[in-house]
């Protein structure tokens, strides 16, 4: 169980890592923050899929 929350732990960390970059970027590019708030948006929808997938009612072996 030690291996596996290390896993998504660290997985989860090195994904996030471009998140602040790309949303400075878009907010320069763009000048408002409109284009910033929807790439988030759109982010959030396959972390919704995976929060629901991740906590099916199941065991781990």
């Amino acid at each position: 169980m030690i291996r596996l929350s290390a896993f998504a732990q660290s997985t989860g960390y090195l994904l996030s890592i471009p998140g602040p970059v790309l949303v400075g970027a878009l907010y320069e590019h763009s000048g408002n923050w409109r284009a910033p708030l929807v790439f988030m948006a759109l982010l959030m929808l396959p972390q919704l899929a995976a929060g629901l997938f991740a906590g099916r009612d199941r065991q781990v072996g």
